[in-house]
């Protein structure tokens, strides 16, 4: 069976997907190639600022169905034990990947 593929993607890091689930929505047959397996763990991508849901939620990457849990304050913290709160002015949601 032929496949007409329109775009190629290589690596499935967040601009990857992001690319991909935009072209796929726009028509395109995409096939994206990545090198490792998913899902795994990534520090970095646990903090999901209140602004960007509406993007996600049209994306159809609702982050609401996992749970989120809120986050309203920053904790910053020095190797000798001193620390500081910064109340975050919009927000966010924590998940877990």
């Amino acid at each position: 069976m032929d496949r007409q593929i329109d775009v190629i993607i290589i690596g499935g890091g967040l601009a990857g997907l992001t690319s991909a689930i935009h072209l796929s929505k726009a028509g395109k047959a995409v096939l994206l190639i990545e090198k490792n397996a998913y899902p795994h763990h990534k520090v970095c991508g646990e903090y999901l600022s209140k602004e960007v849901l509406p993007y996600l939620q049209w994306l159809d990457a609702d982050p609401y169905i996992l749970n989120p849990v809120e986050i309203s304050t920053l904790q910053v913290s020095t190797a000798r034990g001193r620390s500081c709160n910064i109340k975050l002015p919009l927000g966010g949601r924590r998940i877990s990947k």
